[in-house]
């Protein structure tokens, strides 16, 4: 379908318009997304909520152009700019992926060589996508990991040395070394324990609005959605159940399901009140021995 314009409600075009996202298995046919809508705004945050199996790595994945045509059907539109995603060819997707658009994972695992160092697989990624010679990407690999909390003599370190939060830390600033416009944070504090998840989570507050990020943030916990999310837009088995501001969606919920979520939700160390002021989380913890 083409791309039609949204009214947003404000002067600013968003950056990323999806209409009518629905996206199927092939075989067997099963749909997995349904009638997804929504708009991301420059520097806006949206949290994207909701239990396993709600379809939100799914929906991560195709915003990407990452789901295979021989196995996914996808319909709908996925407008970046004035690049649609849906149908775009595979070179034209390449520009948008990392440069453009970042996706943090879930496990920093999927992202890291085990056999290669920490500043060798930052140096890639931003060679991939820059025209910088290696003196002025080694600059720029340090400055950025310096920006995610982390020493520079991690550049000598491979992944095994470091702690789960320090790993976190380096597919962060991988995520971010060739200055995206939106990044895309899968459950990027599940696998960590609650101190380290609190300052991945401060992180990204600062790093939000450090470089004027525009961030989807995607949870099954809408207490990390406090001081993070402008926005939520509620999942439940592939489709939205629920969109709006976030203090309408936490104090006023409509629907059951996002209700349900509100009254079971899981603790956090530190509360991330809405001021940045406020936050007085520790950065990390030492590599493991």
């Amino acid at each position: 379908m083409k791309c039609r314009a949204l009214n947003v409600g404000t002067m600013t075009e968003p950056l990323l318009n999806v209409q009518d996202l629905t996206v199927s298995l092939r075989s067997p046919p099963a749909p997995v997304l349904e009638g997804i809508t929504f708009d991301l705004a420059p520097g806006e945050a949206i949290g994207i909520l909701g239990q396993s199996g709600a379809g939100k790595t799914t929906l991560a994945r195709a915003l990407l152009g990452l789901l295979s045509p021989g196995l996914w059907a996808v319909e709908g539109c996925i407008r970046f700019g004035k690049i649609d995603i849906i149908g775009a060819a595979e070179h034209r997707l390449q520009t948008i992926r990392g440069a453009q658009i970042s996706l943090v994972f879930q496990e920093p695992e999927l992202t890291l060589n085990p056999v290669l160092t920490i500043g060798r697989q930052v140096d890639e990624v931003l060679k991939a996508h820059s025209g910088s010679n290696r003196t002025r990407r080694r600059e720029e690999a340090l400055s950025m990991l310096a920006a995610v909390g982390l020493e520079p003599e991690i550049v000598r370190a491979y992944p095994h040395q470091l702690s789960g939060g320090q790993r976190q830390r380096v597919a962060i600033a991988q995520a971010l070394i060739s200055k995206p416009k939106v990044l895309i944070a899968d459950e990027p504090t599940s696998a960590l324990d609650n101190v380290t998840q609190a300052g991945i989570l401060e992180l990204l507050m600062r790093l939000r609005k450090a470089f004027g990020l525009a961030l989807l943030f995607i949870t099954h916990n809408p207490a990390l959605l406090s001081g993070l999310a402008d926005r939520i837009v509620v999942m439940l088995q592939g489709r939205m159940v629920e969109a709006g501001v976030f203090e309408q969606i936490c104090c006023k919920p409509k629907h059951p399901y996002t209700r349900s979520l509100f009254d079971s939700l899981l603790p956090v160390p530190a509360r991330l009140e809405q001021s940045e002021a406020t936050l007085t989380i520790p950065l990390e913890e030492q590599p493991a021995r």
